[in-house]
C-alpha cells in the first residue's frame, strides 16, 4: 500500500470495523489516534495534530447512503475541486468504508488518482479465501474452516484475528479440535467430534444421538472430514503396529501427529482390529465422503447415520463389511 489512503467496500460491517482496526494498526496507529466521521470536512485534516504533537488518522464511514451521497456530491462540487488535488488532501491516514457499491465510481476514481487503494465488494467464498490467507494452517484444518464457514465469511473474523497473534510455526501446528474450541456454537450443541469415540467403541445410539447434537452447531461436512480424519489416522496406526511400531512417541514423529490422547486412543481401537477391517473404515469413510458431496442422491442424514452404524458393525464384530451398504 504506497500510501495511507483506501476505501473498502463489503457488504459486512463487522469486517469493515475489523479492516479500520487492522489497517490503522499497520500504519501505526492506536484506537485513541483514529477520528471516526461520516461527514468529511477539510478542517479534520487541519486538526490531525493534537496540542502534544500527537498525529491522528482520519475514519470515513460511508455506510449511510445519504452520507455517502453528500460525499459524492461534495468531491464533484467545482468549488471543492482543488482540495482533492493536493497530495495530501487526506491527512495522515484515511480509510474510506462503505457496505454500498452503487454511487462510489467518483470515489474511486479520486481514491486512485491520489495513489491509494480501493477494495471493491467481492462474493463470500472469495471473502472467505481473502481471510484464510492471513494466516498458514495445515491443509487438514484449512479444509475443515472452509466447509465450517461456507459462505458465512464473518465468523473467520474472530478466529483469524487470534490466529495471526500467533507464530507461523504456531499456526501450522492448530489441529481441527484447536479450531473448533475457537469456534461459536449453538445452546444444546456439541462440539462436532463428540460422536467419534462412541462411534469407535462401536456404540451406535450413543453415536447417533451425539452426531444429532453435533450437527444443530455444525455442517455435516465437518463431521464427515473429522470422521474421516480418524479412520484414516486408525488405519495407518494399524499398518505401523502390524510393522512393530508400538511405541507411541515414535507412531507420532511418524505420522506428523501430536503425541496426546488422538494417537493413545486410536491406537487402542487399531489393536483390536485386523488390517482389512481398518483398511475397510478408511475406505468407506472416503465413499462416504464423496456420497455427501454430491455422488449419491439421499438424504445427507441417512447417508451419514447409516455410515456411523456401518462403523459400528465392523468395529465390533471386527470384520470389513460390503462397501456398497448405504
Amino acid at each position: 500500500m504506497s500510501k495511507k489512503l483506501i476505501f473498502i467496500m463489503s457488504d459486512s460491517e463487522a469486517y469493515l470495523r475489523d479492516e479500520v482496526i487492522r489497517i490503522s494498526a499497520d500504519w501505526g496507529f492506536t484506537s485513541s489516534m483514529v477520528k471516526s466521521v461520516e461527514i468529511w470536512n477539510p478542517a479534520l485534516v487541519r486538526g490531525s495534530v493534537s496540542l502534544f504533537g500527537t498525529i491522528s488518522m482520519i475514519h470515513l464511514d460511508l455506510s449511510d447512503k445519504n452520507k455517502l451521497k453528500t460525499f459524492v456530491n461534495f468531491i464533484s462540487d467545482k468549488k471543492e475541486k482543488s482540495l482533492f488535488e493536493k497530495d495530501n488532501w487526506f491527512g495522515a491516514g484515511l480509510i474510506i468504508t462503505s457496505i454500498h457499491a452503487q454511487g462510489t465510481k467518483k470515489i474511486e476514481n479520486l481514491i486512485n488518482k491520489s495513489g491509494g487503494t480501493v477494495v471493491k465488494k467481492a462474493k463470500p467464498i472469495e471473502m472467505r479465501n481473502l481471510l484464510l490467507k492471513r494466516i498458514e494452517l495445515n491443509d487438514s484444518t484449512k479444509e475443515f474452516l472452509e466447509f465450517y464457514v461456507g459462505e458465512d465469511y464473518q465468523i473467520l473474523i474472530s478466529i483469524v484475528n487470534q490466529l495471526e497473534m500467533l507464530s507461523k510455526e504456531e499456526q501450522k501446528a492448530m489441529s481441527i479440535e484447536d479450531i473448533v474450541v475457537r469456534l461459536p456454537s449453538k445452546p444444546g450443541s456439541v462440539p462436532p467430534w463428540e460422536f467419534i469415540n462412541p462411534m469407535l467403541e462401536g456404540k451406535t445410539k450413543e453415536a447417533v444421538d451425539l452426531y444429532n447434537r453435533c450437527i444443530e452447531g455444525s455442517h455435516i461436512l465437518v463431521t464427515m472430514q473429522l470422521a474421516r480424519t480418524k479412520l484414516q489416522l486408525l488405519y495407518r496406526l494399524k499398518l505401523l503396529l502390524t510393522a512393530g511400531i508400538w511405541n507411541s512417541k515414535e507412531q507420532a514423529e511418524i505420522l506428523k501427529e501430536r503425541n496426546g490422547p488422538n494417537i493413545w486412543i486410536t491406537s487402542n481401537v487399531a489393536k483390536k482390529l485386523d488390517v482389512s477391517t481398518a483398511e475397510y473404515l478408511a475406505k468407506l469413510a472416503l465413499i462416504t465422503e464423496a456420497n455427501l458431496k454430491g455422488h449419491s442422491s439421499a438424504d445427507p442424514n441417512i447417508i451419514f447415520t447409516n455410515f456411523i452404524a456401518a462403523v459400528c458393525l465392523a468395529i465390533k464384530h471386527n470384520r470389513a463389511l460390503p462397501l456398497n451398504i448405504r
